[in-house]
C-alpha cells in the first residue's frame, strides 16, 4: 500500500513538472523563483521533459517489466535519458555561479603550478 502511495506522488509531481515544462516551452513563462536565474526558459522546458521522461521510464521498468536484461536496458536508458535533461535544463539555467568557482579555481591552480 505504501509503495502505490509513494508512486503516485512520483507520479504527480514528475506530471506537474512535465506541465511546467511545457509551459516554459510555448510561452517562455517559468516560474517565479527560477526567474532570476533562467537566460533560456524553452531549453530548459526541453531538458526538463527529458528528465521527467526518464524518471517515467525509469518508474516504469520498476513496477511493469520483469525481465532482468530488458529491465536493466530500459533502467539504463531512463538514466541517459535523466542526465540528458539535467544537462540540457542546466544549459539553460547558465551556469555563472559554476563559471566563476572554476574561474577562480584555475585561478589558484595556475598561482600554485605555474612552472618558473
Amino acid at each position: 500500500m505504501l509503495e502505490y502511495l509513494l508512486l503516485s506522488v512520483a507520479g504527480v509531481l514528475v506530471a506537474s513538472s512535465a506541465v511546467f515544462a511545457v509551459v516554459a516551452l510555448r510561452t517562455g513563462w517559468v516560474l517565479p523563483w527560477l526567474r532570476r536565474r533562467m537566460f533560456r526558459p524553452r531549453l530548459w522546458g526541453y531538458g526538463t521533459l527529458l528528465g521527467d521522461a526518464g524518471l517515467f521510464v525509469s518508474f516504469l521498468s520498476f513496477r511493469v517489466l520483469h525481465s532482468s536484461l530488458m529491465g536493466e536496458v530500459v533502467f539504463f536508458t531512463a538514466m541517459a535519458l535523466f542526465m540528458s535533461g539535467g544537462v540540457l535544463s542546466a544549459t539553460g539555467r547558465g551556469l555563472r555561479q559554476g563559471e566563476r568557482f572554476l574561474m577562480r579555481y584555475q585561478g589558484v591552480y595556475r598561482m600554485c603550478w605555474s612552472p618558473t
